[in-house]
């Protein structure tokens, strides 16, 4: 599930949004069915993340692409940014 704060709520050039998708889902069933040769490109690009990266889930490498790989440890959103998706959440839970 693909939700965009950012249209709902005319902040363009934020994008802000969430996703959301279950643990098991098929899109780690698709990683996990890519050939041997497609497994080893996968490993090279997320190897800087854990000895294991055939474990890391879809949306962990989601976030990890969100920044360059090397610089996983800083991506996600800031502050400002975690602050206002949260005001325009509880706007939608508002009683009025």
């Amino acid at each position: 599930c693909v939700y965009s704060f950012s249209k709902y709520f005319g902040a363009t050039g934020w994008r802000l949004g969430t996703i959301g998708i279950h643990d098991e889902n098929v899109f780690d069933d698709t990683l996990r069915s890519f050939s041997e040769a497609t497994q080893c490109q996968l490993d090279d690009r997320y190897k800087t993340l854990t000895p294991e990266p055939r474990d890391i889930k879809f949306i962990d490498r989601i976030v990890a692409d969100s920044r360059s790989v090397a610089l996983n440890h800083t991506a996600g959103l800031s502050l400002p940014q975690q602050v206002q998706m949260a005001m325009f959440a509880l706007t939608c839970l508002m009683d009025s």
